[in-house]
């Protein structure tokens, strides 16, 4: 590869980071008009998307825990991260969303950790990985301005379950 090649993809790989970083900023800026976000976030320690999972825009895939006074929201964050494959370069904004739930549970204010066992944010991880997998969520929404998502398999109250036992998200 000649020196310039090298240079151009230098350049390429920092501004894609730069965008990066300014996504990752502008999503915390505005979470924290809503109420306090931790300085710390949940994360895989070994990424899903290097054993058959469904691969987020740039790789990182996050969730943040925005605490208010009487609710707290948990939230996606790396969705809308600029894709980092070159086939996906005219998209910077990779998938274009991110999902949040807000629950009045108090369990929710309890260490970061213990948050991956709540229904909630099992829900919130299911809906992420299926719009990860899923090519052209956005523009679907877009077009019929709702979609309707039945999950399986979660331990939810039982107020927001449907008589065939399934939870309805819109």
């Amino acid at each position: 590869m000649s020196l310039f090649l090298k240079w151009k993809q230098k350049k390429q790989e920092k501004e894609v980071e730069r965008v990066l970083w300014e996504s990752i900023s502008k999503r915390k800026d505005y979470w924290n008009t809503i109420g306090h976000v931790d300085g710390d976030v949940l994360t895989h320690l070994l990424n899903p998307m290097f054993f058959g999972g469904p691969a987020w825009p740039s790789g990182r895939q996050t969730f943040i825990r925005v605490q208010k006074t009487e609710t707290v929201i948990l939230a996606s964050d790396g969705l809308s991260d600029p894709f980092q494959s070159p086939e996906e370069k005219s998209r910077t904004q990779g998938k274009g969303l991110e999902f949040y739930i807000e629950c009045d549970d108090e369990s929710l204010r309890g260490p970061l950790s213990d948050i991956q066992d709540h229904w909630a944010f099992d829900l919130l991880y299911q809906m992420s990985q299926n719009a990860a997998a899923h090519p052209n969520m956005l523009e679907l929404f877009m077009k019929h301005d709702v979609l309707s998502i039945e999950f399986t398999d979660l331990d939810v109250p039982p107020h927001f379950v449907n008589k065939n036992g399934d939870m309805v998200y819109c």
